[in-house]
């Protein structure tokens, strides 16, 4: 009988200490009430249920993003055109969105597949039946996309609350570096400068990125005021630039139809929008501004 009532008691106190660690305060109401899971999350009509450990990106753009966001290591293939970042011809190379390698790309057990353009209908229809969600998030339009492309692409790799963060720091580390290089040529005099991109009709306007990197090397962009790259060559060389810029591959024929300054970048860096972007920036700003760098 005293054996039980002991049992009975100690069961009491037992009961009583456990309820009253586990009963919230107020405060504690209120923090649990206030916090908001990483995952899942849905990222334009895509649900993430969890970090994803095992990520295929099929966006030279995506590619880039996720790189500068510092989680490539969870990267396990990419396209034939992801070819910027440091490290990256250590990934399978799986095809393009277009025409992806679809068995060498399941053979890879991914967790997620990154794109910036629709998949075909076959290897959507494959992946569905393996569970394995496609997350499309398209590249950005110009500087106030970015945010978008960048909150999406870190969301989908780390999370609701940690991926805004990280993608809030990144890239504006990246701003932050793009307008240094602006600054030192605040008080020079601006270089009337076009960027032409692989296609010589297209050419860096003010409403796209292309052109917003231009003018953070500090160039008067003589194609500004065009819309969607949409430049014509009789309006540039009525622009009468002091410099071009131009790929390799379309460097011969500009120099045939103008007579000032071509200069050769890295086209497909500048248009992968990730942080490889700021070395194309300073190259940019060295070829017109010289003075302003010869300390480097």
């Amino acid at each position: 009988m005293i054996k039980k009532t002991i049992c009975i008691l100690l069961c009491f106190i037992v009961g009583t200490v456990f309820t009253a660690c586990n009963t919230p305060s107020s405060s504690t109401t209120s923090s649990i009430v206030d916090y908001v899971p990483d995952y899942p999350i849905a990222i334009n009509g895509v649900t993430v249920k969890r970090c994803p450990e095992r990520v295929i990106s099929l966006s030279p753009v995506l590619t880039d993003v996720v790189f500068s966001l510092g989680s490539n290591d969870r990267l396990v293939g990419v396209s034939d055109y992801c070819s910027i970042p440091f490290g990256i011809k250590e990934l399978p190379s799986l095809g393009t969105a277009a025409n992806p390698r679809a068995e060498q790309l399941i053979e890879l057990n991914p967790e997620i597949v990154l794109t910036s353009v629709g998949l075909s209908y076959d290897l959507m229809e494959k992946l569905k039946l393996r569970n394995i969600p496609v997350v499309t998030i398209k590249a950005a339009k110009n500087e106030e996309d970015l945010p978008r492309l960048y909150q999406q692409t870190a969301q989908v790799m780390s999370g609701k609350i940690a991926g805004k963060t990280n993608a809030d720091n990144t890239l504006g580390l990246l701003i932050k570096k793009l307008e240094q290089i602006k600054g030192k040529t605040q008080s020079s005099k601006k270089t009337k400068a076009a960027l032409i991109l692989d296609d010589p009709s297209a050419v860096a306007t003010g409403d796209t990125l292309a052109g917003y990197v231009l003018t953070c090397a500090g160039a008067e962009n003589v194609a500004q005021k065009g819309k969607n790259y949409e430049f014509s060559q009789e309006e540039l060389a009525a622009a009468d630039p002091d410099i071009i810029f131009c790929s390799q591959t379309d460097r011969e024929k500009i120099k045939q139809k103008f007579s000032c300054k071509i200069v050769v970048v890295d086209i497909r860096t500048i248009e992968r929008q990730g942080d490889s972007i700021i070395g194309q920036a300073e190259k940019m700003a060295k070829e017109m501004f010289p003075d302003r760098f010869s300390d480097e």
